[in-house]
């Protein structure tokens, strides 16, 4: 999945670079290097927390990583994010304590695997391999991709 803003745009951005057909089928290029099916624009009225759905993520305090995104200390947040996930979803604010006495978003920690929150992504259905061209990291431009198997 390819988490963005503006599913439509970022779709019509990797149809101009010739990474997907209007049909949204592959392209002429690989977006995929092992290639894939289909893909499909995915839009929910309200954000939603998406994750590889394998469960044992790990979630990371953004004030306790150093260089590189990697832990510098003990920072592992994940019951505390798991009961502020809950609250949210429940309708309370997208909020956390944090041992390290900030109150963070919970889309500003640090997530192993990579997850996130958006409300419009691309779906990959299919996928061959789950590494991306080059050509098409160059279309993302630093948008967050999520592996998710099922």
């Amino acid at each position: 999945m390819i988490l963005t803003g503006d599913a439509n745009a970022l779709a019509a951005k990797l149809v101009a670079a010739g990474l997907l057909t209007p049909s949204m089928l592959p392209g002429p290029t690989e977006l995929v290097v092992g290639g894939f099916l289909r893909a499909r624009v995915v839009t929910h009225l309200g954000e939603q927390f998406l994750s590889s759905g394998q469960g044992g993520f790990r979630v990371y305090c953004p004030a306790a990583l150093g260089p590189g995104g990697t832990p510098a200390r003990l920072s592992n947040t994940t019951a505390a994010f798991a009961g502020a996930l809950t609250r949210w979803r429940a309708g309370g604010p997208r909020k956390m304590d944090c041992g390290c006495g900030a109150n963070h978003d919970l889309a500003d920690l640090h997530f192993r695997p990579a997850c996130g929150f958006a409300r419009e992504w691309i779906e990959l259905l299919d996928v061959g391999c789950a590494d991306l061209s080059q050509a098409a990291l160059d279309v993302l431009d630093g948008a967050p991709i999520l592996l998710r198997r099922g």
